[in-house]
């Protein structure tokens, strides 16, 4: 009896996958070892084209290895294009950015996970604001910040009031405030007074309206810096 075909296809391709990021891999680790920027950046590439868990799982393994090379952003970007274009990989960067034991890897997965706009992601950046190293958990509030996301609001709210608590949180506690002001062009520090800040306004509250209205209102603040300024002379 013999299998049709078609059945030998499924093997094939992904033995043709595997010997993809096998390349990508063996590529990027050669970079990284002679510090060559050009070629590490190409590899990198090369791994985010093969999107899925082990892709995943070979960024996280060159990240300690990498720190004096300016790949940074690379990294980042590939990961958040691979959670975009493959389930597995973003089911892989979300383990990975609460439980690998390294926390450079869990700092660099957590900002790819402010670039993903799943719900499964915004869960894991969110929760991240609680890692147990206050590095990672303070990147976390800082790029949800810088990232204007709405759904972080009321998270960070929560935080704010949770590390208020802890004198030792005090800079979790600060991080958690400069993200809310970064997104809402808000500044208040009672976790209170955020709350009720939030229940007015959390419905038709747009962060890209901030963002022109702070616009306008530096503009508008230059104008009258240079008018003062000429009207001293």
């Amino acid at each position: 009896f013999l299998l049709p075909p078609a059945a030998t296809l499924p093997p094939a391709a992904t033995a043709t996958a595997d010997d993809g990021l096998g390349a990508a891999k063996k590529a990027l680790e050669g970079a990284i070892s002679a510090q060559d920027l050009n070629r590490a950046r190409d590899a990198i590439k090369a791994v985010a084209a093969e999107p899925g868990e082990k892709a995943v799982k070979v960024v996280a393994a060159v990240i300690p290895a990498a720190r004096e090379l300016d790949i940074y952003k690379d990294l980042v970007e590939a990961l958040a294009a691979m959670a975009g274009a493959s389930d597995p990989a973003l089911k892989e960067i979300v383990r990975t950015a609460s439980k690998d034991p390294e926390w450079m890897v869990r700092f660099l997965f957590v900002e790819a996970l402010a670039d993903v706009d799943k719900p499964e992601a915004r869960q894991a950046l969110f929760g991240a604001s609680d890692d147990k190293n206050q590095t990672v958990a303070a990147q976390a509030m800082h790029v949800a910040g810088t990232r204007k996301i709405k759904a972080a609001v009321g998270p960070l709210i929560d935080a704010c009031d949770r590390f208020a608590k802890k004198e030792k949180e005090e800079r979790l506690s600060t991080e958690a405030r400069l993200a809310l002001a970064a997104i809402t062009g808000e500044s208040f520090t009672p976790p209170g007074d955020w709350k009720r800040w939030w229940e007015a306004n959390e419905a038709d509250f747009d962060p890209l309206n901030v963002a022109e209205r702070k616009a306008r209102l530096d503009g508008s603040r230059g104008l009258r810096r240079v008018e003062d300024a000429g009207a001293q002379e």
